[in-house]
């Protein structure tokens, strides 16, 4: 029988199992609790909620695939995601889906290895100016799949807490973002990594990505960063500033 779950340190333990895999889920548990994300629970199953938007899964255990199958057909969200185990079982229940397989990558700061560009002027920022540009690049890349919708999403990505928005810009135009999210532990993930097009073979991902982690385990005094990637030229940049591969991970998006 499907329950949701009030109180998410019932749940933490069962997360921790696949720690890597599970970081988003666990961080944002512990910074949010289960007023922003609604988590539900069937034996050997859980599901996290975050505001009808994502719905990320994770099998601890053996369970009902039908019971389970049908909690999330009557779920709203728009894309699917968790571990490799555990989503590719759920593929053949929504069909003509969009799957994005991806890495899941960890840094640590004993493997950091640091690639700074001193000509280039990076920053964090919370402004509403550079936030709609982070977003509006965002739309602009194809492997995001993202819809920006203008000031509410703005003010919705201005607001959350607990997330750092680093950029690397030229004058007042921002050229690449790199984003911590989900902090806490002494852990984050690392999302939102991105170059205009115009720019791209620069190095501003590189640089801007290598900004962020020394401050993260410098400033922040985070033990490890975790991310994910899709393409082979991301995986190429990650891996020379010293992530290593962890765990595969599975984004399904869902047709309308």
């Amino acid at each position: 029988m499907i329950r949701e779950i009030h109180d998410a340190s019932q749940i933490r333990p069962l997360l921790c199992r696949d720690r890597i895999a599970n970081l988003f889920f666990i961080n944002d548990l512990d910074e949010m609790g289960t007023g922003s994300v609604r988590v539900y629970q069937t034996d050997g199953f859980l599901a996290l909620n975050y505001r009808n938007d994502g719905l990320c899964v994770y099998a601890y255990d053996s369970y009902d695939i039908n019971e389970v199958t049908g909690f999330l057909k009557r779920q709203k969200f728009k894309t699917l995601m968790g571990g490799g185990d555990t989503v590719r079982p759920l593929l053949p229940y929504f069909p003509g889906s969009s799957v994005l397989e991806r890495r899941m990558l960890v840094l640590t700061g004993d493997s950091f290895r640091p690639a700074l560009n001193e000509e280039y002027e990076t920053r964090f920022f919370s402004d509403r100016d550079s936030i709609i540009q982070m977003l509006r690049l965002w739309e602009s890349r194809s492997e995001f799949n993202f819809v920006f919708s203008g000031d509410d999403d703005a003010a919705e990505y201005a607001g959350r807490s607990h997330v750092f928005y680093a950029g690397s810009f030229s004058g007042s135009t921002l050229v690449s973002s790199a984003v911590l999210s989900a902090v806490a532990n002494r852990s984050a993930m690392v999302t939102g990594v991105a170059t205009r097009k115009e720019m791209e073979n620069r190095g501003y991902a590189k640089h801007t990505l290598s900004w962020l982690a020394e401050k993260a385990f410098s400033e922040l005094d985070l033990d490890y960063l975790a991310l994910w990637h899709s393409t082979e030229k991301a995986l190429a940049v990650y891996t020379s500033l010293g992530f290593r591969p962890s765990c595969e991970y599975i984004s399904v998006t869902l047709i309308s």
